[in-house]
C-alpha cells in the first residue's frame, strides 16, 4: 500500500520532474482537441470539469524552486468552474485552435490544466483540452478522458458519477519513489541495465540530424496495416506464445539492420511506468521510454528475433521503475555514451483498449481534430493502435525537415512487407536472399 503524505510544509517532486526543471525542459504541454457535434450542455461540462480538477491534486498544483530543488503546492479545489467558453464564427475556429494549443501553461503560476470549448451553433463546438506533461503523459489522458465522460453524464442526469476515490496522488507517488529509490531493489533493476546497455552502439539512422537551433515542424503519416499482414501478426503471436509488441519489434529491427549494415540496433519504446495497480489512476508523467536492444551479429533467424524481442519486452517492464537519469548516469561511468542518442527510433504499440479515447459525452459526437496536437520530440516514430476487431492502425511521426514525406512513405511500404515475408518463412536466416 503506498502511504499518504502529510500535505504540510514542503511536497518533494518525482524524479522525472526534478531532473525536467533543471534541465529547463517546462514548457512541454500536451494539447487534446475534439470536434463536437450535437448539443452540449455546457453547464453540465462545466461541472464535470470542476469535478476533474476537485478529484486529482495534479491539476491544481504549481510548482516553486528552493535551493535549485523544485517543490510542489497544491492548492485547493477552485470556487469557480475552471472552464473557457467562447462563441465563435466558423470563420474563426482554425485561429482559435492554433491559439488554444499553443497557449502555455505556467508550472509556476497555474493552472497547469486548461479546458477550452468554441461554440460555432447550438449542435457544433470545438473542445481542447490541454494538460502540462509535467503532471501527466498519455496513460493519464486517458483517465482524464474517462473520467470526464462519466462525470459529464452524472451532471446531465442530476446523479453521483459513482467514481472511487483516488487511491495515489501526485504528491504520494514523488514521496513514495524517493524512498523506494533508497531501497536495494532499485540497484539490482539498474544492473539489469548495466548489463543490457554496456558496449551499446549507436544507431545511425535516420540519416539526417537536425543542426543546432533548426526550427523543427512535426509532420505525421498515418496508414491502416494490410489485412493480411494483420491476420499473420496476430496469427503467429497467438501460435508462438509471443506479445504483439514483439513481433512488430523484430521486423522494424530488420529494415533497420537492412538499412544500416548494423547488427546492434536499438529501439526506444513506451511503457506505462505504472508497476503497482494504485498508480493506474494518478495523473502524473510516469511513463517511461526504455531502450531495447537487439544483437544480430549470430545470424539469427527471424523466429529467434522475436523471442528475443520478446524476452527483451519483459526485463524492460520488469525494470522500468529505474529512471532514465539514473541509468544514464550510471552508463556514463563506464563509457557508454549519451543514452539520448540512443532514442532516435521509437516504436509504441497501444493495445486495444489502451490507445487515447475521446470522451461519451451523451448525445454528442467528438471526434478528435487533425492537426491539433503538440512538439514532435524530433525522432521517428511509430506508434501501432490495435481496435477491438484485430485491425492495426500505423502513425508515423517524423520533421519533414529532415525526412521527406515520401522517404517517410517508402519505409511504411518496407516495413509492411518486411512483416508479411518473415513472418512468410520466420526459419530463414536474416539477411538472407529471397
Amino acid at each position: 500500500m503506498i502511504p499518504r503524505v502529510s500535505r504540510g510544509g514542503k511536497l518533494v517532486c518525482t524524479h522525472v520532474q526534478e531532473q525536467a526543471w533543471r534541465g529547463k525542459w517546462t514548457n512541454y504541454h500536451i494539447p487534446f482537441a475534439l470536434r463536437l457535434t450535437g448539443e452540449v450542455d455546457t453547464g453540465a461540462l462545466g461541472r464535470a470539469v470542476l469535478g476533474l480538477v476537485t478529484r486529482h491534486e495534479a491539476l491544481r498544483t504549481r510548482f516553486f524552486e528552493q535551493d535549485g530543488t523544485p517543490y510542489q503546492v497544491i492548492d485547493p479545489p477552485p470556487a469557480r468552474t475552471p472552464f473557457v467558453l467562447v462563441d465563435l464564427d466558423h470563420e474563426q475556429i482554425v485561429a482559435w485552435v492554433t491559439e488554444e494549443v499553443q497557449r502555455e501553461l505556467d508550472l509556476t503560476v497555474g493552472p497547469v490544466f486548461r479546458a477550452a470549448l468554441a461554440r460555432l451553433t447550438p449542435t457544433e463546438g470545438v473542445l481542447v483540452l490541454s494538460v502540462h506533461h509535467f503532471v501527466s503523459d498519455g496513460w493519464s489522458l486517458r483517465v482524464l478522458t474517462a473520467e470526464l465522460s462519466q462525470l459529464y453524464a452524472a451532471e446531465v442526469a442530476g446523479t453521483d458519477a459513482g467514481l472511487p476515490e483516488v487511491p495515489v496522488q501526485l504528491a504520494d507517488y514523488a514521496a513514495w519513489q524517493r524512498d523506494w529509490l533508497r531501497g536495494e531493489e532499485p540497484r539490482s533493476r539498474l544492473r539489469y541495465w548495466q548489463d543490457q546497455l554496456e558496449g551499446l552502439e549507436l544507431l545511425e539512422f535516420p540519416p539526417r540530424r537536425p543542426e543546432p537551433g533548426q526550427d523543427l515542424t512535426g509532420a505525421s503519416l498515418r496508414r491502416h496495416v494490410p489485412e493480411d499482414v494483420c491476420r499473420a501478426v496476430h496469427g503467429y503471436a497467438r501460435a508462438h506464445g509471443v506479445s504483439l509488441l514483439s513481433v512488430l519489434h523484430a521486423a522494424l529491427v530488420v529494415v533497420l539492420h537492412r538499412r544500416t549494415g548494423q547488427t546492434d540496433i536499438s529501439v526506444s519504446s513506451s511503457f506505462s511506468g505504472r508497476s503497482h495497480a494504485e498508480f493506474e489512476t494518478v495523473l502524473a508523467n510516469l511513463a517511461a521510454s526504455l531502450i531495447l536492444r537487439a544483437r544480430l551479429s549470430d545470424a539469427p533467424t527471424f523466429a529467434e528475433l522475436v523471442r528475443r524481442c520478446h524476452r527483451l519486452a519483459l526485463g524492460a517492464a520488469a525494470n522500468q521503475d529505474v529512471p532514465l537519469q539514473t541509468i544514464t548516469e550510471a552508463m556514463h561511468e563506464v563509457g557508454v555514451p549519451d543514452l539520448d542518442e540512443a532514442f532516435r527510433v521509437h516504436l509504441t504499440l497501444e493495445p486495444r483498449g489502451h490507445g487515447l479515447r475521446t470522451p461519451h459525452l451523451g448525445d454528442v459526437v467528438a471526434e478528435p481534430l487533425a492537426g491539433a496536437t503538440g512538439d514532435n520530440p524530433g525522432r521517428l516514430e511509430l506508434t501501432v493502435n490495435e481496435f477491438d476487431d484485430s485491425r492495426l492502425d500505423l502513425l508515423v511521426d517524423y520533421i519533414p525537415e529532415l525526412l521527406d514525406a515520401e522517404w517517410v512513405g517508402e519505409l511504411v511500404e518496407e516495413y509492411f512487407t518486411t512483416i508479411a515475408t518473415e513472418l512468410a518463412r520466420p526459419d530463414r536466416v536474416i539477411g538472407t536472399a529471397r
